[in-house]
């Protein structure tokens, strides 16, 4: 089975741009919390499908390091193309406009002229920032972890969504798909819906992977599913 996403391919970026850190780069923090690229790979397979453009932008753009090239693939592709896109969605379907000061193309050819050093110090990122900060704000708040605006999703699966999660995810129905394990799939879904492990970020994304070939597949509404 085709990976969702490639998590796995990290250690092919690298070999296909020649740069030993770009697995590490492309492999930080993975897409799903509590999710090894391991445990990725057992529930979905391993297959090559390491992204080519990746790659090639790594050959074309021979920066300084690994991670500046990595932040400049995150400028131009990442969040114009996913991150901003669905912000952008999200926030104008509640007649909310969301802002990005630090995305400001100004802001952002100024941050790219500065040293590395200057925007990460060790594990801390925004580094200048932060240290600009010192006189006006308070330790406390300056070095809080990062708050975003997340759903429910974890309790969703739990209570309102139990049901289409024990129905669509069920043995039968991972089993009539042929694309995944199901007893991986089983032990994931019973982790979660007993509070066990929280397995959400993996769950919603076969759960709305179900939903979306009930719907363009097979032609169900969601009242139907």
């Amino acid at each position: 089975a085709a990976p969702l996403v490639p998590n796995a391919g990290a250690r092919r970026i690298a070999a296909r741009s020649g740069a030993k850190d770009a697995a590490l780069f492309f492999g930080l923090g993975g897409f799903y919390r509590g999710a090894t690229g391991d445990a990725v790979n057992r529930l979905l397979g391993e297959r090559d499908v390491a992204p080519e453009r990746v790659a090639a932008f790594l050959r074309s753009h021979p920066l300084r390091s690994t991670v500046e090239a990595g932040m400049l693939y995150d400028a131009t592709h990442t969040l114009p193309q996913a991150w901003l896109h669905k912000v952008d969605r999200a926030s104008m379907a509640v007649s909310l406009e969301a802002r990005s000061p630090f995305l400001d193309r100004r802001v952002l050819e100024f941050a790219f002229s500065l040293p590395l050093e200057l925007r990460i110090r060790g594990r801390q990122k925004k580094y200048i920032v932060r240290r600009l900060l010192d006189d006006y704000l308070p330790a406390a708040l300056i070095d809080r972890p990062k708050q975003g605006f997340t759903a429910p999703v974890a309790h969703w699966l739990r209570h309102e969504l139990r049901d289409s999660v024990q129905t669509c995810l069920g043995r039968e129905t991972v089993l009539r798909r042929g694309f995944f394990d199901p007893d991986r799939v089983s032990v994931l879904v019973t982790e979660h819906l007993r509070g066990s492990h929280d397995h959400a970020q993996l769950l919603w994304a076969l759960l709305v992977l179900e939903w979306w070939l009930q719907h363009h597949v097979e032609g169900q509404s969601r009242t139907e599913a």
